[in-house]
């Protein structure tokens, strides 16, 4: 049986709580959160649950899966003081997993030392179409440019790192980076949100990621030797939930529908492998660390931080 510890019950993580409660496994959940207002906002959707603890001392002993929600600012001492009062097998974090590599370094020791497995939560990778562009980058395409269009509201690196996961599948080497724009779209010095383009390159492959000036929904064209493929992520008005849908186009001809899964559904078929084979698809901590580097990096060269220690205020 999972003993299942939530730390953080915001927006992700009361979708991570409502999704352990729909599973048809035995487990036990306990949600370490001190926000009140966060704890009632969670009971309105979780109405059977209320095993919510507001002191790490509560935390019980035999927890053996964490699932790590908060943001990532102050994330290695949450997750130290966790550990302090138990001693799990498996910890799930969001991304950004840290905010410098100084902390990611340090804490990549911590859980060999106390043999964790950890892994990042790049849900993208449970999703039934991210296989199908997989298929086409890297079987179809040696030579390919991917451009990804995100909604004005979305933040140009918490958004865009799913689909640098995507793009570093193979884990690439010798990425660059440049910035054509950015712009920080607001004031929180811990949790800085920024629009503008990006762009990494390879030897042979490109990804361009940049937000729209209107807040119309996600698109990727990727441009092939031979072909040009576009990934287009709607919604339905007659859909009383909104579900986002995928639809595929190859040379302007229409090839394939796909639904997109909420993030209650991914944590379902995640922790359904855990239980099963004590295993997951997700990118564990190490080799997801291409991919948080780049990031880093990017908003340190642009934020000009020049200390090992500085902090990139991004989550």
């Amino acid at each position: 049986m999972l003993n299942i510890l939530i730390i953080g019950c915001g927006n992700i993580g009361k979708r991570h709580l409502f999704a352990l409660l729909e599973l048809k496994k035995k487990i036990k959940v306990q949600v370490l959160e001190k926000d009140d207002t966060k704890i009632n906002l969670s009971k309105k959707i979780n109405k059977n649950f209320n095993n919510y603890i507001k002191k790490f001392s509560q935390i019980d002993t035999n927890t053996n899966l964490i699932i790590c929600s908060t943001k990532a600012f102050n994330r290695d001492v949450v997750i130290k003081k966790a550990l302090k009062f138990c001693s799990p097998k498996y910890v799930i974090l969001k991304k950004i997993s840290f905010q410098n590599m100084h902390i990611y370094n340090q804490m990549l020791k911590l859980f060999y030392k106390n043999k964790i497995k950890v892994w990042i939560n790049f849900p993208l990778r449970y999703q039934s179409y991210y296989d199908y562009l997989k298929k086409i980058i890297f079987k179809n395409n040696p030579f390919f440019t991917m451009a990804v269009s995100l909604s004005k509201s979305d933040d140009l690196f918490s958004s865009g790192i799913h689909f640098l996961d995507l793009f570093l599948t193979n884990y690439i080497s010798d990425i660059r980076f440049e910035f054509a724009k950015l712009t920080k779209v607001n004031k929180d010095k811990n949790n800085s949100r920024f629009n503008g383009k990006i762009v990494y390159t390879s030897k042979f492959k490109t990804i361009v990621i940049l937000n729209s000036k209107s807040k119309f929904q996600q698109q990727i064209n990727i441009f092939g030797s031979k072909n040009h493929y576009r990934v287009i992520f709607f919604s339905e008005k007659k859909d009383p939930w909104n579900k986002p849908k995928i639809r595929f186009y190859k040379n302007d001809k229409f090839i394939k529908n796909f639904n997109h899964l909420w993030q209650s559904q991914l944590t379902n078929l995640y922790i359904n492998d855990i239980l099963e084979k004590k295993n997951c698809k997700l990118p564990t901590l190490k080799k997801s660390n291409i991919c948080n580097k780049l990031i880093l990096n990017s908003v340190k060269k642009k934020l000009n931080l020049k200390k090992k220690t500085s902090l990139c205020p991004i989550t």
